[in-house]
């Protein structure tokens, strides 16, 4: 794939996935062997853990919207930084915290950024 196909697709599972709430989609982009290293305790690193994740977040935070705000492409790499907003109205993983906002508290936003290495397959 190109560098641009690369970053078409990362933009694709935050549109489609993250705003979307469009789960198939996972399957379409993350290769059967995909391993996340940065998911949640207790989840597994894979394309089942990543729908359980997002199943989670868009439980959790119903008007979840992310914007990506910059991207580096790079050979088969590609880095996201990204702004979510949302108003947590579920419990949802380490936001247990005691600094986390309470479900039906006011909205919050999040900075984050995602490293992912594409490939077309074996």
């Amino acid at each position: 794939m190109t560098m641009e196909a690369n970053k078409a697709n990362a933009q694709r599972f935050v549109d489609e996935v993250v705003n979307g709430g469009n789960l198939a989609v996972i399957d379409e982009l993350l290769a059967p062997d995909f391993v996340d290293h940065g998911g949640q305790p207790g989840v597994p690193p894979t394309r089942e853990g990543t729908k359980a994740i997002m199943a989670m977040l868009h439980k959790a935070f119903p008007d979840l919207h992310a914007t990506v705000d910059d991207v580096i492409a790079e050979g088969d790499k590609v880095v996201q930084r990204t702004t979510s907003h949302g108003t947590m109205k579920g419990s949802f993983g380490a936001c247990r915290h005691r600094a986390s906002p309470r479900p039906g508290s006011r909205s919050t936003s999040l900075d984050s950024w995602m490293a992912s290495r594409l490939s077309t397959g074996p």
